[in-house]
């Protein structure tokens, strides 16, 4: 075996190995715990969460999807949509929630009202 091949097995190990890691300490679900939490940390980027209240609400919303009582279809289209329509708006959460709550009612879905009193009473 030359070099070369050595190399491309020692990656192809590495590669798999990584793939396991997640499994190896924990079972299924804590990989995907670990998957909605990185999808929220990823939300709350594109949203541009500024306000604890606001990231609250990911995390509500993300923990229904987790539960299972909202598909994540829906979150992504309705991030998507945000994306493609507010991308010059600095302030992407507010649109969220309303198209959120849009598509989730259009297919029988709850979802968390957000108190938008929250800016008026929050001095910032």
């Amino acid at each position: 075996m030359n070099a070369f091949t050595k190399l491309i097995l020692l990656a192809i190990q590495v590669m798999v190995c990584s793939m396991l890691v997640p499994f190896a300490f924990g079972d299924e679900s804590t990989a995907a715990k670990t998957e909605l939490e990185k999808y929220e940390i990823q939300l709350n980027a594109i949203l541009r969460t500024r306000l604890d209240e606001e990231k609250a609400y990911v995390h509500e919303v993300i923990e229904l999807v987790r539960l299972g009582r909202l598909p994540r279809k829906i979150v992504d289209k309705s991030v998507g949509w945000v994306r493609n329509h507010c991308a010059d708006h600095s302030h992407g959460f507010v649109y969220f929630e309303r198209v959120l709550r849009l598509h989730a009612e259009r297919l029988n879905f709850q979802v968390p009202r957000f108190d938008f009193r929250v800016y008026d009473s929050s001095g910032r």
